[in-house]
């Protein structure tokens, strides 16, 4: 950059002016807003504070880092219903795109160079798919992961119609048939029973506790960027719901689900999916994340519904020389696990000599 750039930590002050920046970067989303980094905080107990990149007046890039007090420093890290807290970088306009992607590497750059600080111990973040370019994290010396979401675009619903899997069509068609009915409301008792449930099922435990995670919710609701959907019977039954996220960004984000066991076969889900589609192309939206597909399962639901995969790209390094020297630790002394339990597995039964 032509001058030099300059460091900032946002007073709550500035946070409109970098939630307006969120929703205008292609890096952005909801996740890295400061109303959301907020009410997250407050429910689940952690921190965050919003790092910024100046040039003169102009706000270049940033990341909000959600992070939780530790021995061994800062522990900046993504979590249950924070699926994405990575970088978020100004859109250049230019005809040399080159130009652009240098200028956004040296905003990184900088960023980094504050997150070396020993304050923070260990740093994980996911970027959103719009971010490829990690060549400034591997530069520094931090290790590289991915993961994989599904986007569903929503500016042509036939087109997404037709790429979808034929027995997912069939299913909406079906419920539509037999009077299965769409309802948005903020009935998150409901909601949460249904996500519990689901939990269960997949053997791990909710995002949060009943009473947090309906504060969290209704602190996003109050500002009109959350809102719960719900597929019922007939009569009225909830048997499937989901939270949809959405702010003056053009992508939306499924954030959490559930669904009564009992009608899994029905085809609920399916029809709640694409009914939200509807409603969120309606309402100007491009695209909506399914959020995660990494577990096989999940997976091959969110895949039928016409979508991209996309990866994601994780970034993470430890800062904290005692947090390293634990985790070797513990690397090393899960691997000798795994081989002692190799050599010494109990000959098959039912196997020959």
């Amino acid at each position: 950059m032509a001058s030099p750039a300059r460091i900032e930590y946002l007073t709550e002050a500035q946070f409109d002016q970098w939630d307006r920046f969120v929703d205008a970067s292609d890096q952005g989303s909801i996740y890295s807003q400061a109303f959301f980094l907020r009410a997250l905080c407050e429910a689940a107990g952690t921190h965050f504070k919003i790092l910024t990149v100046w040039k003169g007046a102009e706000l270049l890039g940033g990341i909000g880092l959600h992070f939780a007090v530790s021995p061994y420093g800062a522990r900046v890290h993504a979590r249950g219903l924070l699926y994405y807290n990575g970088v978020v970088l100004r859109n250049f306009a230019t005809k040399h795109p080159a130009s652009a992607t240098y200028r956004q590497i040296e905003i990184v750059q900088q960023i980094l160079k504050e997150l070396d600080d020993k304050k923070y111990g260990s740093l994980e973040m996911t970027n959103r798919p719009t971010l490829t370019d990690l060549r400034a994290f591997i530069w520094d010396g931090w290790h590289l992961g991915v993961r994989y979401t599904y986007q569903a675009p929503l500016g042509d619903l036939d087109k997404l119609w037709d790429g979808a899997e034929q027995n997912v069509r069939r299913l909406i068609k079906r419920c539509e048939q037999t009077g299965m009915q769409f309802v948005a409301n903020d009935d998150f008792e409901t909601f949460y029973r249904l996500h519990r449930a689901t939990c269960q099922r997949k053997g791990v435990s909710p995002y949060l506790p009943f009473e947090p995670f309906q504060r969290l919710y209704a602190a996003l609701r109050a500002r009109n960027c959350a809102q719960i959907f719900f597929a019922c019977l007939p009569d009225g039954k909830p048997v499937a719901a989901q939270i949809v996220l959405f702010s003056a960004h053009p992508v939306t984000h499924t954030w959490a689900a559930g669904s009564d066991a009992q009608y899994l076969e029905s085809g609920a889900s399916a029809f709640l999916r694409w009914q939200v589609f509807e409603v969120l192309h309606q309402r100007g939206f491009q695209a909506n994340d399914l959020t995660d597909a990494m577990n096989p399962s999940v997976a091959k639901f969110k895949s039928q519904f016409g979508g991209t995969l996309v990866p994601c790209f994780m970034v993470a390094k430890i800062n904290s020389p005692a947090l390293r020297l634990r985790t070797r630790l513990a690397e090393m002394s899960a691997r000798l696990v795994r081989v002692a339990t190799a050599k010494f597995k109990p000959r098959d039964a039912g196997g020959s000599d």
